[in-house]
């Protein structure tokens, strides 16, 4: 299990701030509009948001191409989730605009070999990610930046 959190939020939205509280955590959840930026081409994304629905074609509406996860292969994926990136395509730029609660911390199950883990409402950090058990070995994490796979340093 990883767990993926950051401290610090910056989001365009428009919306109020509520407070939440789980057994030993409190977060701030911000509920509001979220303006994505949407570049051309084929873009590994996960709902960057906690939304009401999770259907890719009602999150982004304007792709091109079916949802597609990563399973040892890849597969259809009509529903998305929290944490777990998919491949769309995208015939031009253009922003898209979702409704939700800021994500700022996630953990998610994975397994050996490659995982195409989603992202937070912010950027985070490699030196951010820890595993649950602590001290379990990881490759170097990895970002698309078409046309291909590089190094994540930060």
């Amino acid at each position: 299990v990883l767990e993926i959190h950051t401290d610090s939020i910056t989001a365009e939205y428009n919306g109020t701030a509520n407070h939440a509280a789980s057994s030993s955590e409190v977060y701030q959840q911000v509920v509001g509009e979220f303006h994505l930026a949407i570049r051309g081409g084929w873009y590994m994304i996960s709902p960057p948001f906690i939304v009401g629905d999770y259907a890719a074609s009602s999150l982004f509406p304007t792709a091109s191409s079916d949802a597609f996860l990563y399973e040892r292969h890849y597969l259809p994926s009509p529903e998305m989730a929290n944490g777990r990136g998919v491949w769309l395509k995208f015939d031009s730029a253009q922003s898209v605009t979702l409704d939700g609660s800021l994500l700022s911390i996630d953990s998610l199950h994975v397994v050996r070999g490659w995982n195409m883990i989603g992202s937070l409402s912010t950027a985070v950090g490699v030196g951010q990610v820890t595993s649950i058990p602590s001290g379990m070995s990881h490759s170097a994490f990895y970002t698309y930046d078409g046309p291909d796979y590089v190094v994540a340093t930060e």
